[in-house]
């Protein structure tokens, strides 16, 4: 069975490194960028299995990446990177801020924490998927 295809789109390089490293080991075939308006420029329907999207970006947010990806193939799965920044990013900058010897470096490492949460929890949305069953 071939690789599954994940296109990556996110603005910070470093992060984007970070889970390409992350799901490239655990088998994933990867396309990363950092320039949305290019992501979007190079995607064709039926290229990529699943999208991971960071939403705030200069070129394009990533609710555009996701309109451009419905409007080219609907069936493609999208997972933007809100629920991400609400929910985990901030309370856990917060907690390693003022709960730990890290005061304000906490923020910093909080961002890195969330977003390698983010990727696993992408991957085990992406291998439990619903969107399998309508391929088979």
């Amino acid at each position: 069975m071939a690789a599954q295809r994940i296109m990556l789109i996110d603005n910070e390089v470093g992060l984007c490194r970070m889970m390409e490293a992350v799901l490239k080991d655990q088998g994933y075939q990867i396309k990363s960028y950092t320039r949305p308006v290019q992501a979007v420029a190079d995607f064709t329907a039926g290229d990529y299995d699943l999208i991971i999207s960071d939403i705030k970006m200069p070129d394009r947010n990533g609710y555009e990446v996701f309109r451009a990806a419905r409007a080219l193939h609907p069936d493609t799965p999208v997972i933007l990177n809100f629920v991400c920044f609400w929910l985990l990013q901030i309370p856990l900058a917060y907690f390693l801020a003022t709960r730990t010897a890290l005061e304000p470096n906490g923020a910093f490492i909080a961002i890195v924490v969330s977003e390698s949460l983010l990727t696993i929890l992408s991957v085990i949305v992406f291998r439990r998927g619903a969107w399998k069953k309508r391929d088979a």
